[in-house]
């Protein structure tokens, strides 16, 4: 199956990161800003070629929405992490984070991380959340994404701090939250992807 899209230039390095697999792309052209790739998938699959082209669109929504190069390489990388997780339970896709950063100012990324085994983890997190959300204030679209170690999952008792922080939000606010399992041979962690806005 063969298709082009063009995205801003600095999306390229994004869009061959390992979140694609078998996808290879070559560079036809650069015009104005922008660059033409060629893509052959060996799959074949019309819905990989669908979601290839929706992940560049978003990433060209993510690089208008970032002040510099340095935040959009960040912010890419982690859509790109939260998007290629394999063991996702509460799923975020293209579409969720397209829909929350449709309108709206600069998009930021960054990540927190605690030890899966700590007491009051999900409190203590949620703390270092907050701490690094307010450099971007004022903000109103949010998306929370929790890695969990397998051995020690994420409770619905543990949720009372996000709920907390979740009420400080304007009534207008667009929050989404998501949650998979870390990969294999991952850190004991439990660790927080925040796209904020």
């Amino acid at each position: 199956m063969l298709s082009t899209i063009s995205v801003p230039t600095r999306t390229i390095l994004s869009l061959t990161s390992s979140a694609f697999g078998p996808i290879q792309y070559k560079i036809l052209s650069k015009a104005a800003g922008n660059t033409l790739l060629y893509k052959t998938t060996h799959a074949g699959s019309n819905q990989k070629n669908m979601d290839t082209q929706r992940t560049g669109q978003l990433l060209t929504l993510i690089a208008n929405k970032c002040k510099s190069q340095a935040d959009y390489d960040n912010t890419s990388r982690l859509v790109l992490e939260i998007l290629d997780t394999k063991r996702a339970i509460v799923r975020i896709g293209v579409n969720d984070i397209e829909d929350t950063f449709q309108t709206g100012g600069d998009i930021h990324g960054f990540t927190v991380s605690v030890s899966a085994a700590s007491d009051d983890r999900m409190r203590a997190m949620i703390e270092d959340v907050r701490k690094k959300a307010e450099h971007f204030k004022p903000y109103n679209h949010v998306i929370l994404f929790f890695f969990m170690s397998e051995t020690c999952p994420l409770t619905m008792d543990e949720l009372l701090p996000l709920n907390e922080w979740q009420e400080e939000f304007p009534d207008d606010a667009m929050f989404r939250w998501g949650v998979a399992i870390n990969p294999p041979n991952s850190p004991h962690t439990l660790k927080a992807v925040v796209l904020i806005q």
